[in-house]
């Protein structure tokens, strides 16, 4: 006797299973063992597919963690003010996807990239998903391509 097992959310898989059960159905007739066979089956099912959760806001849209954080980093971007020291900025923003420094004369720039977009759903987080917040000698001085040109 084949008994399937789920080990992901498959809908392919889960139809197996359930045709799997009706088979065995048909097959050994046995209403008690097939009861048996039933309720051993579908519970590892649910509890399987209980982790396949999909949040979803209402207005039927996918909202996942990625697009939590740029909403947040663009929130918090709309709050920063020019001349903050780079602490400040920081602590408002937390920590960048991307930080780089560049001496260039006397004057000393820090860039950070926070993610506030989505180019490709690969799961990874790329520069041109980023805005840079641009630090001048240790004091916010701009965000956004602009403020990154003007280096």
């Amino acid at each position: 006797m084949a008994l399937f097992l789920l080990s992901e959310c498959d809908r392919e898989g889960f139809k197996r299973q359930i045709f799997t059960i009706i088979n065995h159905h048909q097959i050994f007739g046995d209403t008690m063992r097939t009861k048996k066979l039933l309720v051993a089956a579908l519970i590892p099912v649910a509890l399987t597919l209980s982790g396949c959760v999909i949040s979803v806001d209402g207005d039927g849209h996918y909202v996942d963690d990625a697009e939590k954080r740029e909403l947040k980093n663009r929130k918090h971007l709309a709050n920063l003010q020019p001349g903050m020291n780079v602490n400040q900025v920081m602590d408002k923003m937390g920590t960048p996807d991307f930080n780089e420094f560049l001496q260039s004369g006397e004057n000393n720039y820090q860039v950070l990239y926070y993610r506030t977009q989505r180019m490709a759903g690969d799961g990874m987080t790329t520069k041109d998903e980023c805005t840079p917040v641009v630090i001048k000698n240790g004091q916010l001085s701009g965000w956004g391509e602009l403020a990154l040109t003007k280096i």
